[in-house]
Parts: structure tokens; C-alpha cells; sequence
């Protein structure tokens, strides 16, 4: 697996330039510069380092306010290349499409997102802040507005259960059977399950009477409890108009920083012209904002001030030539910065490969997971943090590169969630009509959950109806010993009766072809690790190149089975893996670097397929990997 590491140990090297101390010596002074020279991860290199000086990477505030969501984005993940350190206490402030009056509630997600952002700020939890100008403009609660609209519930206390409902409805919860994402609630018998758009996990709450007799947190996905709780809070799962914004919940002397100041002008007036067709109310004026911005500030811009009798100052950065995957240009270049006594650092999710691949023509490149010390002239560092554009710092003598420049793009991040299949964990899995089969009982007919008071207690039940009429009532907390019934569709199978002796008799004849079919899988696998199998040799500098222009960074499953098939095909024993995977989560890949490999060893590789049109898919793919290999 790859190892983070920041590019921390490059601060001191800013720090040392003019420009830069004229710089930090006017924030002091509480002037508001206006910056020219740096560009995408210069700034925040710059940020990172006036941040670290200011003493507001462990208290005070930053805010830093972009033009878009995506430069917002790319300035955080940059930041954090610098200031890993800084991440539970940065986040982006996020915000969403404007609301007409027929188009629904904004996402209930990135409403809880806000709220606890708020809230955050209240607690003295954050540090950092990226926010796009249109999230700022939009008008947040109070503190006081805040604080009025969330809704507490404690273990113990007696409250209606349909009131609590009601006024979930009124926060702009959204009222369904199940409840899997935020802004949800469901409710049955005594039962009340909500996912405040705040949390991490959605609760569940279950009276006895008309008191609150537990609270446990759950997984969404199994519907198990995962933890029993005290007390919890709903917050509102609607957008709130108050009278407040970001700025009246910033910390005292925050500094805020403003990214390409001009754009940020042209976008609060594109925001400003939709806002009064479709949300008139919902954000403030820029005006309003550059009033309030007598705080300690910074404008970081590529062009000059419109004004003269704004304070200037010049950042020199260079940018850095593109090798598009020519990593023998990219050698010659490295080597030539060597030569020169310039310092070089390569910023790189691929940091492994690119150093392998550096080492193979000749070029030295050390690859550490945290360096203490800054790089030293004349001397590579490979560093494995993703970064989004590289520079230069003539003056310092200093070379960054980046996989944009290397391959041609920044890798991106997949965001994917993996999670184990589950058997049937609940009753809301099933529905009435559906078949199941009851582990000591056979298959039966689910028809629905039923509450029934027994020796003086009342809870639900699974009803469950066997041939005979017979009926079967399956507590809830038994629900482990039920399962779905699977099998021929359009056949639905026989339903056993209750005492009989057929369900046994079919487990036990079950049992027996289990056992038969074990005995000649294992027979067959006896056979197949005695056979003899041809050993491929390790990873040879094409592969290693092949890999490094692959423009996603791989998942942690994708990487382990890339390492598990190599792996195998190191050994001298036929390989016996299924690779499994959902459209889109890269399993072509890893048959390709598969391929590659044994192309390298001068075997030849044939690709099976189900119908045309995937094979023309994969043909396409493999074209284009490999164009640049003969």
C-alpha cells in the first residue's frame, strides 16, 4: 500500500524568500495585500506556510474564499499535502443548486453538513475553511437560531411519539417506510427510526408507553444496532433562512483570504442575478461581504490589482514543463535540475512506481514516507502525496513536480464504498408475500410483522405461514435464524409443514451432495497444486511505467488484488482467482497489468468475453493503454 507524506519539510524553503517575508510581515501589520504570481498549488503552498506561521494551523481561523466548488476542492486536497496534520480541522463548506419553487429541498446531506460545520465553529473544533462564494453569500442561522432548531431526545423522557414525527416533518424530513439516507424517518408499533442530515449513523428510538425506553445508533445498510445512546439530537434536514452567515460564526482576528479576487466579484453577481429569480431571500449582497472584511485578509490573484492605490506584492513561481508520460524526457529533465544543484520533489500518488522508474534510468531518488529535513540541492525526493500542479522557485532553486505533469493528469480519486455482502439482518428486508426459509423449519411464507402481547410482554413478531395453515412467529431478535428464499424464478417451491419430517430429509440429502462436491473439489485442487506452473519474472521498468499512467488512483481493493495476482503469477503454480466487482470498479485494469506482465515474460495473453460489444469495450481499452509499447 502507498504511504502518506506531507511536503511539510518544503515551508522553510518559502520562508526564506524576500517576497514572502514582505508578505508575512504585512499580515502582522494587519494589511490587506494584494498578492500576484501564485497559481493553483502555489497558493496554497503560500497558505500553508503563512498559516503555520500565523499560528492558526492549532487556534485562530482561515478562511479561504473560492470562486467555484472545484477550485475549493483542489485548494483543500493541496493544503493538506502540505499540512496533513491540519485535517480534522479543515473542512469545505459546502453548498447546493439553487431551489425553485417546483424543484424540492436541497439535499438533505449537504444541509446536516452545513449545520454541523455551524456548530463546529460554535465549539471552537475547526481551523480552516474553503468556501465557495456562493456558499458564503447564502444566509445561515444564527447561533441562537441554531441552537433553537435542534431537536434533543433523552433516554427516560416522555415525550408522543407522533408529535416527535409531526415536527420531523416540519424540520423537512421525508416520511418512508425504511429509512437508509439522511433527512429520513420511519415509524412502526412503538418504533421511531430518523437520520438527522448531521449524523454519522441514523437512530432508533422505541417507547414503552409514552416513555423514550432506549436510543441505539444503527447501520443503515443491515438495520442492526450498532450502539445503545443516552440522548440524540435532529437537526433540520431543510435549508434554514436566518439572519446570520458563515462570517458571524468566524473567530476573533480570523484571517480570511481571498482567491482570484475578480472572479470572486463575477461569480457573488452571477449568484446574485439566479438568486433573485429563484431564492430572493436566501444571500446577502458581496457589497455586505467586502464591508465586513476589516479582518486580517489576503487577496491571492494572476492578475494585477485594479487599482493603484492597492498594496502590491510579486510571488515569482514557474511552472514546470509537461512530459505526458515520456519518462525519458522526464529523466533527462531531472537530471539536468541535478546537474544544476536544484532541488526537486515529486509530488506523486504513484510515489513507488515513479522512484522504481526514476532508479531504472539511472537517476537517484530517495522515497520517504515523512522527511524531517527540507530536500537538499542537487538531490530528488520522491513524495507520496497527491498534489495538483507542480512549479517552480528559481530563487530557491526549487522543482515540484506532480503526476499532472508526468502523465498528463492528476489522478482522481474513485469514491466508492465497499461493503461485505450481508445475509438477512431485519425484517425490513422482506416483504409480505416473499418466501423464506426458517433454519429449523423449512421454507415458509412471510406475511408481515405482528405485535403480540405474550406472558406480559408486547413485541414484534415475523409472522410466518407453513402448509396446514400453520402459522410461525419469529421474534425480531431471532431474525438470524430467517433467510430469503432463493431459487428458479417463476417456480416458486413447495412450503414445508410445521413437525414434519420432509425438511430434515431434505437437509440431509443436501448435506450428502455437499459432501460429494467437496470430496472432488478437493480432489481436483490436489491436482491442480501438484501440477507444475510457470514462474513470471517481477515487475520489469515498462510495467512499472504502464502503471504510473493509469489516470485513477486505485482503490484499496483494486490495489490488493493487483498485488494478490502478481503475486501468484510469481510462483510456480497454476493461478486459481476470481477477481468480483460491480461496472466501473476496475477490474479491466487489473486484467491488463495481468496481461502486461505475462507479455513481458513473451507469453502470449487471450481476453474471454460474453458478447461483442464488451469485447470491442476491452479491445478499445487495451489500445489505449498500451499505445506506447510495441
Amino acid at each position: 500500500m502507498k504511504v502518506a507524506m506531507s511536503l511539510f519539510a518544503l515551508l522553510p524553503v518559502l520562508r526564506e524568500q524576500p517576497s514572502y517575508k514582505k508578505l508575512s510581515a504585512s499580515l502582522r501589520a494587519h494589511r490587506r495585500p494584494w498578492v500576484v504570481g501564485p497559481s493553483a498549488s502555489e497558493k496554497a503552498y503560500v497558505l500553508a506556510a503563512l498559516g503555520d506561521d500565523l499560528g492558526r494551523t492549532a487556534s485562530g481561523g482561515v478562511l479561504v474564499i473560492t470562486p467555484t466548488r472545484d477550485a475549493a476542492e483542489r485548494l483543500r486536497d493541496d493544503l493538506l499535502a502540505f499540512l496533513p496534520d491540519l485535517e480534522p480541522h479543515l473542512t469545505l463548506f459546502p453548498n447546493w443548486e439553487l431551489q425553485g419553487p417546483n424543484e424540492g429541498n436541497a439535499p438533505a446531506e449537504a444541509v446536516g453538513e452545513q449545520l454541523a460545520i455551524l456548530q463546529r465553529l460554535l465549539d471552537e473544533q475547526l481551523v480552516w475553511i474553503v468556501a465557495p462564494v456562493e456558499a458564503l453569500l447564502r444566509r445561515v442561522p444564527s447561533p441562537e437560531e441554531l441552537n433553537a432548531s435542534a431537536r434533543r431526545v433523552r433516554k427516560g423522557e416522555r415525550i408522543d411519539r407522533d408529535a416527535l414525527a409531526a415536527s420531523l416533518v416540519e424540520a423537512g424530513y421525508e416520511r418512508l417506510d425504511l429509512v437508509i439516507e439522511k433527512g429520513q424517518f420511519a415509524t412502526r408499533g412503538g418504533i421511531l427510526d430518523a437520520y438527522s442530515p448531521d449524523a454519522g449513523a441514523p437512530v432508533r428510538l422505541e417507547w414503552f408507553g409514552d416513555e423514550v425506553e432506549s436510543i441505539r445508533l444503527y447501520d443503515p445498510e443491515t438495520q442492526r444496532s450498532t450502539q445503545e445512546v443516552e440522548e440524540t439530537v435532529f437537526r433540520p434536514a431543510a435549508p434554514q433562512r436566518g439572519s446570520a452567515t458563515l462570517l458571524d460564526f468566524l473567530p476573533p482576528a480570523s484571517l480570511v483570504v481571498l482567491d482570484e479576487p475578480l472572479d470572486l466579484e463575477r461569480q457573488a453577481a452571477v449568484t446574485a442575478e439566479r438568486a433573485r429569480e429563484i431564492e430572493p431571500d436566501a444571500f446577502i449582497d458581496w457589497s455586505e461581504v467586502q464591508q465586513r472584511l476589516h479582518l486580517a485578509s489576503v487577496r491571492l490573484s494572476s492578475v494585477h490589482p485594479p487599482d493603484d492605490s492597492t498594496e502590491e506584492m510579486a510571488m515569482h513561481f514557474g511552472g514546470v514543463e509537461a512530459f505526458g508520460g515520456q519518462m525519458k524526457l522526464l529523466a533527462r529533465a531531472i537530471e539536468s535540475w541535478q546537474s544544476h544543484g536544484r532541488r526537486v520533489v515529486v509530488a506523486s500518488a504513484q510515489a513507488e512506481r515513479i522512484t522504481e522508474i526514476l532508479r531504472s534510468h539511472a537517476i537517484q531518488a530517495a522515497s520517504a514516507s515523512a522527511p524531517a529535513d527540507r530536500p537538499q540541492p542537487g538531490h530528488t525526493i520522491v513524495a507520496a502525496t497527491p498534489l495538483s500542479r507542480g512549479f517552480q522557485i528559481d530563487a530557491a532553486g526549487l522543482v515540484v513536480l506532480t503526476d499532472s505533469e508526468i502523465v498528463g493528469w492528476r489522478r482522481r480519486r474513485r469514491r466508492f464504498r465497499f461493503r461485505e455482502g450481508v445475509r438477512l439482518y431485519s425484517w425490513t428486508d422482506l416483504s409480505s408475500g416473499d418466501y423464506v426459509v426458517h433454519i429449523h423449519h423449512g421454507i415458509g411464507l412471510y406475511r408481515g410483522l405482528v405485535r403480540l402481547l405474550l406472558n406480559g410482554a408486547e413485541r414484534d413478531y415475523l409472522e410466518l405461514a407453513y402448509a396446514q395453515n400453520d402459522k410461525l412467529y419469529v421474534p425480531t431478535d431471532q431474525i438470524n435464524l430467517v433467510q430469503r428464499y432463493i431459487g428458479v424464478e417463476g417456480q416458486p417451491p413447495k412450503v414445508h409443514r410445521l413437525g414434519g419430517t420432509e425438511w430434515e430429509r431434505e437437509k440431509k440429502r443436501v448435506k450428502e451432495a455437499a459432501q460429494q462436491m467437496a470430496r472432488e473439489l478437493l480432489t481436483l485442487y490436489a491436482t491442480r497444486e501438484a501440477a507444475p506452473g510457470h514462474a513470471f519474472s517481477p515487475d520489469t521498468p515498462w510495467q512499472h511505467e504502464l502503471e504510473a499512467t493509469f489516470e485513477f488512483e486505485e482503490t484499496p481493493d483494486q490495489w490488493l488484488a493487483i498485488q494478490d495476482v502478481k503475486r501468484d503469477m510469481e510462483t510456480p503454480k497454476p493461478m486459481d482467482r476470481l477477481i468480483a466487482g460491480d461496472v466501473g470498479y476496475g477490474k479491466t485494469e487489473v486484467a491488463l497489468r495481468a496481461g502486461f506482465k505475462a507479455v513481458m515474460d513473451g507469453k502470449q495473453v487471450a481476453v474471454l468475453v460474453p458478447t461483442t460489444i464488451l469485447a470491442q469495450q476491452h479491445y478499445n481499452v487495451f489500445l489505449k493503454r498500451l499505445a506506447a509499447y510495441p
